[in-house]
């Protein structure tokens, strides 16, 4: 009898721990977060100085834009910054891994009559939201004035006749020690590489290869670079920042101007927002070598 008590009470408490044990895996499991369909916040900085509502603006105007986002139940993963002027193009395809995203960027309105700007993020459960605002050319946009630099040389890194570093504030060139010291306006830089003919910037990654105290430079102003269609006569003929506009193209411009050749046409835009055109006349190929430009400039 005893015995059988004892088996009982065994397997009775077996039993018993079996489904404490059943209730606190269930209990665990149903409190495990399921997965959330709430998109991530997103919304345009407000603050004094920057635009963040549908309006018009003049022709070649900077406007500061900015969105804040925050992941509401999972971190953002992804963010992509997009303008339709007509043709969809991607200026921004980032991939994050945050709670909070701040993003700025300073825009140059272009000759489109609209363009929209487009803003999204994506948490890790791909949940998605966007947001825009269309920026139209004013009616009263004119054309304005340009400045001319006209055949000036600048050398390669290891040219001891010709300084590779230019300003468009002033249209002074320098050497690489003057330039150190005026770093604030350089604006373009000269070197001859693998890619051959070189125009770059202060803060584009490759250059402090060729100048390494580049790398400690506070600021490093950048400038873009587009290839374009321009023939060398469209350029010596005009007279307003009119073409300038036209060919200008704020997404595909990169950080250098790759294998300049004479008779070719580049768009830039600087750090101050301007655009202008480059019209390259002749190239001495090489480290020792030169390249000799003429620029052509918003006033």
């Amino acid at each position: 009898m005893n015995i059988k008590l004892k088996e009982f009470n065994f397997y009775y408490c077996l039993r018993y721990v079996f489904f404490i044990i059943s209730f606190f895996i269930i209990f665990i499991l149903s409190c495990k977060k399921e997965r959330s369909n709430i998109p991530p916040e997103i919304s345009f900085i407000n603050d004094s100085g920057f635009v963040f509502s549908d309006t018009s603006v003049q022709l070649g105007t900077v406007i500061k834009i900015g969105i804040w986002a925050n992941g509401s139940d999972n971190n953002i993963t992804f963010l992509n910054v997009a303008v339709d002027d007509g043709t969809v193009r991607t200026a921004l395809d980032s991939g994050l891994n945050t709670n909070n995203v701040l993003y700025k960027k300073n825009i140059v309105k272009s000759n489109a009559e609209n363009e929209t700007w487009i803003f999204t993020v994506m948490d890790r459960n791909r949940n998605k939201k966007s947001i825009s605002l269309t920026l139209k050319k004013a009616s009263t946009s004119i054309y304005g004035s340009i400045i001319t630099y006209s055949n000036f040389t600048l050398g390669a890194q290891n040219n001891s006749s010709h300084g590779g570093f230019f300003s468009l504030n002033n249209g002074l060139r320098y050497f690489y020690q003057e330039a150190e010291q005026n770093k604030n306006i350089i604006d373009i830089i000269y070197y001859y590489d693998i890619y051959d003919a070189t125009l770059s910037s202060p803060n584009e990654s490759d250059a402090p290869a060729v100048f390494p105290g580049l790398a400690d430079w506070i600021p490093k102003n950048e400038t873009r670079y587009d290839t374009t269609n321009v023939t060398a006569q469209q350029f010596d003929q005009s007279n307003n920042d009119s073409l300038l506009f036209a060919v200008f193209n704020a997404i595909d411009g990169k950080r250098k101007g790759k294998d300049m050749q004479p008779g070719m046409v580049v768009s830039f835009s600087n750090h101050e927002g301007k655009v202008g055109l480059i019209k390259i006349n002749s190239v001495s190929p090489g480290t020792n070598g030169f390249i000799n430009i003429t620029i052509k400039i918003q006033e």
